[in-house]
């Protein structure tokens, strides 16, 4: 083992491939073992390869870390559609393609070779086929089951994307599902992003935790500002200063008091309020929630003498679309009360 020339460097031979690769290795995300993790740079979600009308594939844009040789990383890029052939449906039966990239590299047997290249590897026709073999440095992009009466790879042929989201060393790894967060397993400390679940995670004492989830929290006040409430009629409620709210719905007040518009989803939404007042008092805490379809609910309300008391109301939404939750106040207090209202949202 042995140092490797710097990049960069003035040695007049330039940095061999192989130190360069190294180097190279150390800019993306690694594992706790301290692999690299190959894969794409996501700019999208999109898939990558899709069918075309013929037997060939279309292969999207996109930015990869690559592998040749099982040692240090290279990075390859598509700057557009390119087409890949494929070879004529099975007589009989299935098979699957692989659809790969590949780049060469003279040093590592690629006599004259220094162009990537895109690749299909078709497997054996079969009841029950499998994924073939790929050539050795080739990245898996896709799978492909195409049936025998395949004439065109966008019409019965199921393609599937197999590549791995990856990303900068410290950055953020895109994962499409639970299968492949289980099979990712960085340092402590590590970001990904669950793209199924829409939510981030961090790598905490080798296992993946969700930090505070997207919230909204909020205090609302009567609609003019005041927390005054007089006897009688509904008190519609605005919401008071600057919500917090990284939840991705829009909070608004007006007519319909301090509302909040929920987006699709599962939520727990908790209104809490404190009152104060003068004499006798029976009081409620209405949650309307036109739009959604309550789950669980609890709510609390009290008659008690004179002094100061808390209610709150907790509801298990499900919003399909979108959903207009509104807060308000009925009182029958013979003189006023006052109070301080709070609304916490988070997803379920």
């Amino acid at each position: 083992m042995a140092l490797t020339d710097s990049l960069p460097t003035e040695d007049a031979g330039g940095l061999s491939i192989t130190d360069t690769r190294l180097i190279f290795a150390g800019l993306i995300a690694r594992d706790a073992t301290g692999a690299p993790r190959l894969g794409v740079f996501p700019t999208h979600t999109n898939p990558i390869v899709t069918g075309t009308s013929g037997m060939s594939y279309s292969v999207a844009a996109f930015v990869a870390a690559t592998s040749r040789n099982g040692s240090g990383v290279e990075l390859v890029a598509n700057d557009g559609a390119t087409t890949v052939a494929t070879t004529a449906a099975p007589g009989s039966n299935s098979r699957i393609d692989v659809i790969w990239v590949r780049c060469r590299f003279p040093s590592y047997t690629d006599s004259g070779q220094t162009t990537p290249l895109f690749g299909v590897t078709q497997g054996t026709a079969s009841g029950t086929p499998t994924k073939p073999a790929i050539p050795a440095g080739a990245y898996e992009l896709a799978t492909a089951t195409v049936p025998s009466t395949a004439t065109a790879t966008n019409s019965g042929v199921v393609i599937t994307q197999t590549y791995r989201y990856t990303a900068a060393a410290g950055g953020v790894v895109f994962l499409r599902n639970q299968t492949e967060m289980d099979a990712w397993a960085p340092a402590d400390g590590s970001l990904a992003y669950r793209i199924d679940e829409d939510r981030m995670r961090t790598r905490i004492d080798g296992s993946w935790n969700e930090p505070l989830p997207p919230l909204f929290e909020g205090r609302f006040r009567r609609s003019d500002g005041q927390q005054v409430i007089n006897a009688g009629a509904n008190t519609l409620m605005r919401w008071e200063g600057t919500p917090t709210n990284t939840l991705g719905g829009t909070a608004t007040s007006g007519a319909n008091g301090a509302t909040y518009v929920l987006g699709p989803g599962t939520y727990w939404y908790t209104a809490t309020l404190k009152v104060s007042f003068g004499a006798q008092n029976y009081s409620q805490m209405i949650v309307s929630s036109a739009g959604a379809t309550t789950l669980l609910s609890d709510e609390s309300e009290w008659q008690t003498p004179s002094g100061f008391f808390e209610m709150a109301v907790t509801r298990l939404l499900h919003v399909e679309t979108s959903a207009n939750v509104a807060t308000y106040v009925i009182s029958n207090n013979a003189g006023t009360m006052r109070l301080d209202g709070y609304v916490r949202i988070v997803r379920a």
